[in-house]
């Protein structure tokens, strides 16, 4: 089984369970797994739980930066593993389901230890929406205005946030992306029944980098994403949101200057 150094060498299922951060750790095997029917030295079943801390995990900035936005969503997103980030727990049992009927690639599942609601899918649509990659999680009453689009943690925020916009008006569309990968292999109807092509207004949320969120989005004035360009802090999770500006306020401010064509990005 090795050490998930780079030194399996034969065809395996392999599990394995750490922190976001330490992910850099087992590149080498996923590199050498990479698709075991196309590109990959080996094959090999592999996934890797990627956990995320939140923020009064420690006082060391490193150990924040898997909930906080350092982009650490991004090194198993960078590396040939597929990528799942589910929102809730149904999303997970949904993501599991998934993985078990994969073969001959990783798989990284990215996790939170936040306190994150189970969403109520008798009012939002199913969480097999997830074997898509990305599907639209809870709609507007009639063409939507505006797309908020997340993965994760994240996506919770957005759904109050399109509770808050619609008490003023605004027709907005929650779309739950847990799988850039997953998605961009599903038809191009599809994908264009989730983000049509009409609704030019789009948000997206990630507490993290903004990297990889422009290819659903688009540029200003259309197109907008909030995350952080920086390294973050320490400190208890709901202080660091207020500080960094990643509220339901927030996201609703933000796709208000979305709608009135200000830049939003930051």
């Amino acid at each position: 089984m090795g050490d998930c150094d780079g030194s399996n060498s034969v065809s395996i299922d392999e599990l394995v369970s750490l922190v976001n951060i330490a992910v850099e750790r087992v590149a080498p095997a996923l590199c050498l797994a990479g698709d075991g029917d196309r590109n990959g030295v080996v094959s090999v079943d592999e996934l890797v739980v990627a956990k995320r801390p939140i923020g009064h995990e420690g006082t060391n900035p490193l150990s924040l930066s898997l909930e906080l936005p350092f982009g650490r969503s991004w090194p198993p997103r960078a590396q040939p593993p597929l990528t799942l980030r589910p929102a809730d727990a149904n999303e997970v049992a949904e993501a599991w389901r998934y993985i078990m009927r994969s073969r001959n690639h990783p798989v990284a599942l990215i996790l939170t230890r936040q306190a994150i609601p189970t969403l109520d899918r008798t009012r939002y649509a199913p969480a097999a929406g997830l074997h898509q990659g990305g599907y639209v999680i809870s709609d507007s009453d009639g063409p939507p205005e505006l797309i908020l689009i997340a993965s994760g943690s994240e996506v919770s925020l957005c759904l109050a946030a399109q509770d808050a916009l619609l008490r003023d008006g605004v027709r907005a569309r929650v779309v739950s992306m847990a799988s850039f990968e997953i998605y961009e292999a599903q038809p191009l109807e599809y994908r264009l029944q989730v983000l049509p092509a009409a609704c030019r207004k789009r948000l997206a949320v990630e507490l993290g980098s903004s990297l990889g969120w422009r290819r659903y989005v688009g540029i200003p004035p259309d197109g907008g994403v909030i995350a952080l360009r920086h390294f973050g802090a320490s400190a208890p999770w709901k202080d660091l949101q207020k500080h960094f500006g990643l509220t339901v306020e927030d996201v609703v401010k933000k796709a208000k200057q979305l709608m009135a064509g200000e830049v939003t990005d930051r």
